[in-house]
């Protein structure tokens, strides 16, 4: 296993520790499934959001609806997925944008 090189008088932190200890497969491994949970989250949050924004103002909704009887509730995923892509391509920082 590679020591990993540090500077004078620095003392490595138990997180750093623990990465070396794993090696950098494993590392690789735990970065994939990070994305993986985020790109498990976006349908998830702009699922409910439909369910939300439907259930507030009557509309049909659920997912056992066809398309043509449930515009809005299918709508709202899809508009707040390109609504999120489309704020890659602005100066606007998403963590700015919520507060």
């Amino acid at each position: 296993m590679e020591k990993i090189r540090e500077p004078k008088g620095e003392k490595r932190g138990p997180v750093r520790r623990f990465f070396a200890l794993l090696g950098p497969g494993l590392v690789t491994g735990a970065a994939d499934g990070l994305i993986g949970v985020g790109f498990l989250a976006i349908p998830t949050l702009a699922g409910s959001a439909a369910y939300v924004f439907t259930e507030t103002f009557g509309f049909r909704q659920g997912l056992d609806e066809k398309l043509r009887r449930a515009r809005a509730f299918y709508g709202i995923p899809i508009l707040s997925i390109i609504f999120g892509m489309a704020l890659t391509f602005t100066p606007i920082k998403p963590m700015d944008a919520l507060f």
